[in-house]
């Protein structure tokens, strides 16, 4: 079954794919289906070209038969509750189940098995399946809720410095309004002649920034968040964000009116008549001005610390030492075992592709591990030292990462003591 977005990318959204015949792996399997628009994985963050049955475990990924393995716990199980059952009840009863699981798990147990009762006590917890089984956005989303602070700032920056313009033309047309309400419009009339001004406004100014975000809402998402990061970000305007927009309008737009709409019920019309220009603005209205200059200033000093912060982080980030030498350094994966290899065979292609690249111009060292760098990708043993003995807790798992000869020169690791890893250590391994 071909994801939605892979199936677009690929095949060019091409209906007919369903039927056909497709090599994966050097295997001919036929496309059944393509899952539908919208729909990425389980895992939030996480975007799957294809799937594949489980059944099919074994010929895709033989170097890890983890599928008859009864001690490997990998899979990520999803289940749809019956109308009217509730999540309690859901649990209790696979919790029974999953009980009778363990009794007999446990009976293959050695007898001497230090945690034997902790493992009969462990319990299922079934979760909202719309949370994801994994979240991989945690990191990124952090950065884009701090995006739209940023954001929201700069808008905020920019309605106070529109509420300020609209102020200073509300008070040089105080002895239009006061002739209105001479001629009695009447107050209420003159507040919603400034609601429908300002409503205009607002929603010319939506409607530009909504069509402003059509244009430059995919590329600068694209810009921001690498595809190879997972679908985070879902650019496309539904009717959810033009809602957002109408509504945020309209409270411009009544907020815009109130100030005006305050300063008319203590306006006299006899006094503002007198006047020769009508531009009258008493001390209330002077310190709401100058509140609002005050709170841009405020505003703007914020956002040039937070931008020195973000330089300064930057260039922190850019500067810290990870261990190994990043400059020219090149990685790739393969897996000769998926396309039929026997592990002997695989052993052998290894060592003549390290030995073939390490004669190329310009390499100075080559090498292979079984988890890339800076993958996240770690082995998990138990580990018994001889004549220690083991905590109540059991025996301690330790992080393993299976390297080759010539590892830590290929990375530019440092060694504080010692010697790093020879072919000698393979053939005659020392204690």
């Amino acid at each position: 079954m071909l994801g939605y977005s892979y199936w677009q990318r690929r095949f060019g959204g091409d209906p007919g794919i369903v039927g056909r015949q497709v090599r994966l792996d050097g295997m001919p399997m036929t496309v059944v289906g393509v899952s539908a628009a919208g729909f990425h994985s389980v895992d939030r963050g996480q975007d799957d070209d294809v799937r594949v049955p489980m059944t099919m475990k074994r010929l895709l990924t033989p170097g890890w038969p983890e599928l008859t393995q009864w001690k490997q716990a990998w899979l990520n199980i999803v289940a749809r509750m019956k109308p009217g059952i509730s999540i309690q009840q859901a649990q209790a009863g696979a919790n029974v189940l999953y009980h009778q699981i363990l009794s007999d798990e446990a009976a293959k147990l050695p007898p001497n098995y230090p945690r034997r009762q902790e493992f009969l006590s462990d319990r299922l917890d079934l979760l909202p399946a719309s949370g994801g089984m994994m979240d991989r956005t945690s990191d990124q989303k952090a950065f884009v809720e701090e995006l739209m602070a940023i954001s929201g700032v700069v808008l905020l920056i920019a309605c106070v410095n529109l509420a300020g313009l609209l102020l200073a033309r509300t008070a040089g047309r105080h002895r239009e309004l006061a002739i209105r309400l001479a001629l009695g419009a009447g107050r209420m009339g003159v507040v919603r002649l400034l609601l429908a001004e300002n409503l205009l406004l607002s929603i010319l100014g939506g409607g530009a920034g909504v069509l402003l975000a059509m244009a430059i809402g995919r590329p600068a998402a694209r810009l921001l968040i690498s595809p190879d990061a997972g679908p985070l970000l879902d650019s496309a305007l539904d009717w959810r964000v033009l809602d957002f927009g109408l509504l945020l309008a309209a409270l411009t737009a009544i907020a815009f009116c109130l100030a005006p709409a305050v300063q008319m019920r203590k306006m006299q019309l006899a006094d503002v008549l007198k006047t020769e220009s009508g531009a009258t603005a008493g001390r209330a209205h002077v310190r709401l001005r100058k509140a609002m200059v005050m709170a841009q200033l405020g505003f703007c000093t914020w956002l040039v610390m937070g931008a020195g912060l973000f330089a300064k982080s930057l260039s922190h980030l850019k500067a810290v030492d990870l261990g190994f030498r990043k400059e020219h350094l090149i990685t790739f994966q393969l897996d000769p075992q998926a396309s039929g290899y026997k592990p002997e065979r695989t052993i052998a292609t290894y060592r003549r592709l390290i030995e073939a690249l390490g004669g190329l111009p310009g390499v100075t060292a080559v090498a292979s591990s079984d988890y890339g760098v800076l993958t996240g990708g770690v082995n998990l043993n138990v580990l018994q030292i001889e004549g220690y003995r083991l905590p109540a807790s059991g025996a301690p798992y330790v992080r393993e990462l299976v390297v080759s000869p010539g590892y830590m020169q290929a990375l530019g690791m440092p060694l504080r003591t010692g010697r790093d890893f020879t072919a000698a250590d393979i053939q005659k391994p020392p204690r």
